[in-house]
């Protein structure tokens, strides 16, 4: 399952990074310059061949990367930063958001500060820092990232690198933004729990949502969550289904509905949802009955898994009925040895 960690972790960088396949070369115009991540010597042994970083912190207090850009055949701007890695609505890792945009996208802080404990360039900028580069320059920019604070299991965030768009480039009233995201894996090597936390979200008439926690310091692969609301009359009303992707620790994920029908006033509904650990081998499924009073207010209500409460009751009862048939033929040993005393 290892495996597809670093396949959708790819997938992610491709997508946050429009018209990537001009890092092979230079012909791209519109892309015009291509980034590397230079390979440490802290990369975990067997994540060598990423095109990312996955270091091994174990032992560590301090790591120098570099971040090598190569200018295209104009002078050009770019900005480099390092930012949380947060997971989207979509299940898609999203390197780009700064401080205060990435906390809405997680349940509490993580144990590693991209913003305050990873510096960038010769003077050591905690935020994003602007280079110039000549036509066909080439040049290596220092990360270091600090590791002062207590960092528990793993923690992931990306250094970002944007070319400065120019107002001739707009095309249709649009100005694309040229981006390369590099994935930054910090791993202690502990062992972490793979739990996840599916609950309700907003429930309206005409809008459903879902909330997905990661409330672990560890990345999860190949999650996908699904959910349905049906009528009485077994239609579908409202449904979500994902496709499999990665968590990243302490991640706070607000799952959108597709809602096709308005729930109808003093109506009850059947909503159930389900999360998927293929890792780990899990799921958890969790049904409730929604109900719609005059007012289009929602009430929820937990479905209890009444099979599994019966089959407890039956063991319970089993294991009593063993324990009082035993406790009896006890007791009818003991009289008898006393009358035959006597």
């Amino acid at each position: 399952m290892k495996k597809i960690v670093l396949l959708i972790l790819g997938c992610a960088m491709l997508v946050l990074a429009p018209k990537a396949e001009a890092e092979e070369g230079l012909d791209n115009q519109a892309m015009d310059f291509s980034a590397q991540a230079i390979p440490s010597e802290a990369q975990k042994q067997n994540r060598k061949d990423l095109s990312y970083w996955w270091l091994d912190i174990s032992d560590e207090k301090e790591f120098v990367l570099y971040i090598e850009i190569t200018n295209g055949k104009v002078e050009n701007t770019f900005d480099i930063s390092a930012n949380q890695a947060i997971t989207n609505e979509n299940l898609v890792i999203d390197y780009s958001l700064e401080n205060r945009e990435s906390q809405e996208y997680l349940y509490r802080a993580p144990s590693f500060d991209f913003y305050k404990n990873v510096k960038i360039g010769e003077e050591g900028t905690r935020e994003k820092i602007k280079v110039t580069l000549a036509p066909y320059e080439r040049r290596r920019i220092p990360i270091t990232i600090s590791l002062s604070q207590e960092l528990s299991g793993q923690a992931i965030g990306g250094i970002n690198v944007s070319r400065h768009t120019k107002e001739a480039e707009r095309t249709g009233g649009i100005l694309n933004v040229y981006n390369r995201a590099f994935a930054l894996v910090l791993d202690t090597g502990e062992v972490q729990a793979s739990s996840l936390k599916l609950s309700l979200g907003k429930l309206e008439v005409a809008a459903q949502t879902l909330q997905l926690i990661n409330p672990n310091h560890r990345i999860l692969s190949g999650i996908s969550v699904d959910a349905v609301i049906t009528a009485d009359s077994g239609e579908k009303v409202s449904e979500l289904k994902t496709r499999q992707g990665v968590i990243v620790p302490q991640a706070k994920i607000t799952l959108p509905l597709n809602n096709e029908k308005r729930l109808e006033r003093g109506e009850e509904y059947k909503l159930s949802m389900r999360v998927k650990i293929p890792e780990e081998e899990k799921e958890q499924r969790i049904e409730y009955t929604l109900i719609v009073d005059n007012e289009d207010n929602i009430t929820a209500e937990p479905v209890h898994d009444q099979p599994q409460i019966t089959k407890i009751f039956v063991i319970a009862a089993s294991i009593f009925f063993i324990i009082s048939l035993f406790s009896f033929a006890v007791f009818k040993g003991r009289k008898k040895q006393t009358d035959n005393s006597m």
